[in-house]
This record gives C-alpha cells, sequence and structure tokens, in this order.
C-alpha cells in the first residue's frame, strides 16, 4: 500500500486528529453513517451484516449477520430513530437505529439496488435499481417506481424541500411527488457521481469523462470542470453551499461558488494523498473538510475561503478508505477502510 507523501507520511496520528479506537469488523465494510445524535456507529460489510457500535465505549450495541446475503450493501440514517438498508439481494429493509429491530422488509426479486438516500426530514426514502427509483415513505408504505431511466442511475439524493434527485447517463432528473420527472438537465455523457449543495441550488455530478458538471436549479444553466485525471467519484459541499470539493485524483479540488464563480476562476488545490482520493465530508457548519484515500490516509484540511487550506490532522490506516463521516456534532471522526476496520478519532473541531 503506497504511504501518504511529504510531512503526511513522517507520522501518524498528528494534529487534530486524536486517539479514538478501532474495530475489527467481520468482513469488508461497504457502508458508514452516525445514528442516534452521534452515539452510534453504523456499518454494514460484505457479508451482510449489519452493526451499530457505542461510539463511546466501542462496545457493539447490536448486529444482524443476516441482514442481507453477501454484497454490495448501502446504508442511510433517518433522523434519529431508524436505519435503512439496502443491497444486491434486491432487500431494502429498516430497524431501529437503537434496538436493530425490524420495522419493515421489502423483497424487489431480482433487483440489484445500487445506492440508497432519505429526505432530509426522514420521511422518504428512495433505493436505485439498473435503470428504475423507488420510493417509500418511511414506514415502507405510498411507494411508486420511477419512469425508466436512459441507463442505470448511478446516485440519487433529496433536495431540502423534499424532491429527488437522480444522476444516469444523459441526464440529471428532478421528481416532484410524480414517478415522471419535473425537470431533466441534460448532459451528453454517464453520470457517476451525484451532490446537491444545501441550500439546493446547485447539482453537481462526477462524469466518466474525468469532468465535473454542475447545473443552477433556478435558470437550468450548466458549466463543467475539465483535467482531471480520474472519475470525480468523490463530492462534497460545505453547509454554507460556498465550497465543492471534489476527487478525481491524489490532489482535492474546490471550488468556490459565489462572487460569479466558480466559472472561469482558479480552485483551491489540496495535495498530499499519494493515491486517488475516495471519500470527502466537511464537517457540520464548519469549512473543516476530511479526506480519505486509497493509500490508506485520512486527512482533515481547515480551508479558507478561496478553497486552499492546510492538513491539520492526519492518520493512516490499514487500507483503502472506503468512507468517512463526522459525528453531528463535528467533534468526532469516523472511517472504514478495505482491512475491515471501523476507526475513530477524537478531534475538537
Amino acid at each position: 500500500m503506497p504511504g501518504l507523501t511529504g510531512r503526511v507520511a513522517q507520522r501518524r496520528r498528528a494534529g487534530v486528529l486524536r486517539q479514538g479506537w478501532s474495530h475489527l469488523l467481520d468482513d469488508y465494510p461497504t457502508a458508514l453513517a452516525w445514528a442516534c445524535g452521534g452515539r452510534l456507529v453504523m456499518t454494514v460489510d460484505s457479508s451482510g451484516a449489519l452493526t451499530a457500535v457505542d461510539a463511546a465505549r466501542s462496545d457493539i450495541v447490536w448486529s444482524v449477520a443476516d441482514a442481507h446475503e453477501p454484497g454490495p450493501v448501502h446504508l442511510a440514517v433517518g433522523g434519529p430513530s431508524f436505519v435503512v438498508s439496502a443491497g444486491a439481494d434486491g432487500v431494502v429493509a429498516s430497524r431501529d437505529a437503537t434496538t436493530g429491530a425490524l420495522r419493515w422488509r421489502h423483497e424487489l426479486g431480482a433487483a440489484w439496488l445500487d445506492t440508497i438516500s432519505v429526505s432530509p426530514d426522514g420521511s422518504r426514502i428512495a433505493t436505485a435499481a439498473g435503470r428504475y427509483v423507488h420510493r417509500w415513505s418511511a414506514d415502507g408504505g405510498d411507494a411508486w417506481n420511477s419512469f425508466e431511466h436512459p441507463s442505470t442511475v448511478a446516485a440519487v439524493a433529496w433536495t431540502p424541500g423534499g424532491e429527488l434527485v437522480t444522476a444516469s447517463f444523459g441526464a440529471v432528473c428532478v421528481f416532484g411527488d410524480e414517478p415522471e420527472p419535473k425537470t431533466r438537465f441534460e448532459w451528453p455523457g454517464s453520470l457517476v457521481s451525484l451532490v446537491l449543495s444545501p441550500d439546493g441550488e446547485v447539482v453537481a455530478c462526477g462524469s466518466q469523462d474525468n469532468t465535473v458538471h454542475f447545473w443552477r436549479t433556478a435558470t437550468g444553466t450548466d458549466a463543467a470542470m475539465y483535467g482531471y485525471p480520474a472519475k470525480p467519484n468523490a463530492l462534497a459541499f460545505d453547509d454554507a453551499s460556498r465550497l465543492l470539493a471534489t476527487g478525481g485524483g491524489e490532489a482535492v479540488t474546490v471550488w468556490v461558488f459565489g462572487d460569479g464563480g466558480p466559472e472561469g476562476t482558479t480552485p483551491g488545490v489540496l495535495d498530499a494523498h499519494a493515491d486517488t482520493v475516495t471519500s470527502l465530508a466537511f464537517a457540520p457548519r464548519s469549512t473543516t473538510l476530511a479526506s480519505g484515500g486509497r493509500d490508506g490516509g485520512v486527512l482533515v484540511w481547515r480551508l479558507g475561503p478561496d478553497g486552499n487550506g492546510d492538513a491539520v490532522g492526519f492518520d493512516v490506516c490499514d487500507g483503502r478508505i472506503e468512507a468517512v463521516a463526522w459525528r453531528p456534532d463535528g467533534r468526532s471522526l469516523a472511517a472504514i477502510d478495505a482491512s475491515g476496520h471501523l476507526t475513530t478519532w477524537r478531534t475538537g473541531s
């Protein structure tokens, strides 16, 4: 496994990243989320096991070994009360976040569920399976299936107002209460990732052609950012909807929205990883950014208004970082890696 470059390679766990705990899971972890106001850390792994770990003591609070058949499993948390998982077995299920008790379960036959998302108010759930999106209310009812997208739906997300947004080949689609899209943003390429600005004004997507494409929802105007060496699969907006952090190589590129940008401006560049960035997350109500990479590195960056910044904390895990996630209060960070570890750090940020 490549090491981190420069000063980062000389030390492990330094700066604002302070020692927390690490828990070895039974298999390769595929998803990560904080639940119950940050009291629990949730993971699923490729064996199909769903596990809730006490964030303070690292004890397993509950675990369901056969929540899904083996294969990729996705995870989302709805408010403080429930967690939803969806897998390659075509099953979507909701459980009580505190106890793990099953709330409801739906089988979609041979459908391979590629992604899952819960609306900001916790009232709706969406999963993507091939060219279709399935939507339910939080209690598992009121289901509808979307129209057939032109290709596999790569990502789904919810606007602050509860509209569903999907990304696939050729277009971003926005849905209201009907299974036909109310708005389409066209793009002649394959969109592989999706993030919405928290204010709902920007839709940004990574594309198969190594670009980041974005649309302004009020006007439909669009623009593209070029020059990435790889597909930008990792995207994150800060809570102020001003900074868009993007992967697509070893460096993190940060575009600044507002003041006429990002069109025609020079982005910030955060360069310390020795391999491709795989996950990005801004701390709540902050411009502090966490990044994880194929090199096993987890870095914390403190950014300025121009998108540039310094690494103020770093650690090296035993395998490729699959996901990083901040506790809701921003005072702890969690990551899962390809060696099977769930790791947390205290940050004080």
